[in-house]
């Protein structure tokens, strides 16, 4: 029977799949940001690697990178809707086409490469819908981002289950649905409401995991002597640019 994880923060995703103990997931991952952050990744020769020197802890951001660098996840799909993708996604994954892979602090560690990691990217339009047995991620802001308007969400979300009715019969091994506070509007009773429908539509039963950490990033070095709200403008600033080169399909 197919499980539904009900998660409240995304990383919490990868203690599952160290528990499971199941490698080379096929991980089809519905999300408004990829949570590749610090990995790079070569399309051509299916090859991975951290940039930089490896990330020091696990994240919201960073948490699939890290599964995938453990083995865990062998072949992932990032589908995202609009808003979202990598024109809105600044600190996430690097692609072995960007400008910005051939700034130093994104060179991939040869000393972490890692092959046969099968990468692509689809629009929530163009997504054919889960694959069979494989494992179907969602994150609410998918649908509830606080960049997108909390009067469409509704919409989108029956939008999306209605493609999964017509996705052919294909039935994924498991399913995990994210709230992610911070990153979605307040809409817990819509969250549930959705979660609720997935399980019905798959027949499956629900499982909410209950971890209290809450990971997330933390300042270090010199970020540790800019207050915080200094540090905020400075980041809003830098993503306002980012965001700009990126619609231009300029990716640094």
């Amino acid at each position: 029977m197919t499980t539904v994880f009900v998660l409240e923060y995304h990383h919490q995703l990868l203690e599952i799949w160290r528990s499971r103990a199941v490698s080379g997931i096929r991980l089809d991952h519905v999300d408004f940001h990829c949570d590749m952050r610090g990995l790079f990744v070569d399309r051509g020769r299916s090859e991975v690697a951290w940039v930089g020197r490896e990330p020091r802890g696990l994240d919201e951001g960073n948490f699939i990178s890290h599964a995938i660098m453990e083995g865990w996840v062998g072949d992932i799909a990032w589908v995202y809707g609009t808003p979202g993708g990598r024109t809105h996604d600044v600190s996430g994954v690097v692609l072995e086409s960007d400008l910005g892979r051939h700034l130093p602090w994104k060179q991939p560690r040869p000393a972490s490469r890692r092959e046969g990691v099968a990468y692509s990217e689809t629009r929530l339009e163009n997504w054919a819908g889960p694959r069979q047995r494989g494992w179907l991620d969602i994150d609410w802001d998918t649908f509830a981002s606080l960049d997108i308007p909390i009067a469409s969400i509704e919409a989108r979300v029956e939008s999306f289950l209605t493609l999964l009715r017509a996705g052919g019969g294909a039935r994924p091994d498991a399913i995990s649905v994210c709230y992610s506070p911070g990153y979605s509007h307040p809409t817990r009773p819509a969250f549930e409401v959705f979660v609720r429908e997935l399980a019905n539509l798959y027949r499956a039963e629900t499982s909410r995991p209950d971890w209290k950490d809450e990971a997330g990033r933390q300042p270090s070095g010199l970020k540790l002597l800019i207050p915080g709200s200094v540090r905020t403008v400075l980041r809003e600033s830098s993503d306002h640019m980012n965001r700009s080169l990126r619609r231009r399909g300029i990716f640094l």
